[in-house]
């Protein structure tokens, strides 16, 4: 699974490792996406849910037909399949 402090160390914030999570899963860079996140769910409040202290929450939203999945743990899935 991706883990987002690693991957929010590198790219800043959870909205950004989630979209390169998609990314991963179409095999295409992030910035050949198709669509914008932002049309699915409000990255300002993907923000702070990933910056909130506690892990104790799960989250759950459908992109372009893919299920994304991300836990306050760090972990990211795309259609079930975990990216690192």
């Amino acid at each position: 699974m991706i883990q987002v402090t690693t991957r929010e160390a590198q790219s800043g914030t959870l909205t950004v490792a989630v979209i390169e999570a998609l990314a991963d899963a179409e095999g295409v860079d992030a910035t050949e996406l198709e669509y914008s996140l932002g049309e699915y769910i409000d990255t300002d409040a993907l923000d702070v849910l990933g910056a909130s202290l506690g892990n104790d929450w799960h989250l759950r939203f459908t992109v372009a037909d893919r299920m994304v999945a991300v836990d306050g743990d760090g972990s990211i899935a795309i259609d079930g399949t975990e990216y690192q």
